[in-house]
């Protein structure tokens, strides 16, 4: 092999090699963008569960309130969570 053939050889090689090392780094580099874009929506999808989730609440806790309100409206002299007294004949 003449020295002009080996320093092709050799470019060859190097050429193949930095390709690859790009080609590499490249597939590395995407895969981290596309977990960060994975990570971000999981999180904006959890962020929109807990919103969901507190307007829920808030409306249960609404419902309930109303719902109070519509007895003591019914029965507004009744007290109310009261444990009745028996009376027997000993107490009188």
């Amino acid at each position: 092999m003449s020295p002009a053939e080996a320093s092709a050889a050799t470019l060859t090689v190097i050429c193949v090699a930095v390709i690859a090392v790009y080609r590499i780094l490249c597939w590395l580099l995407d895969r981290h963008i596309r977990a960060r874009r994975e990570e971000r929506a999981e999180l904006a999808r959890w962020e929109a569960r807990e919103k969901q989730a507190a307007a829920d609440v808030e409306a249960a806790r609404r419902q309930g309130e109303i719902a109070q309100l519509e007895a003591w409206l019914q029965l507004p002299n009744r007290p109310k969570n009261v444990i009745p007294h028996h009376r027997t004949e000993e107490d009188q």
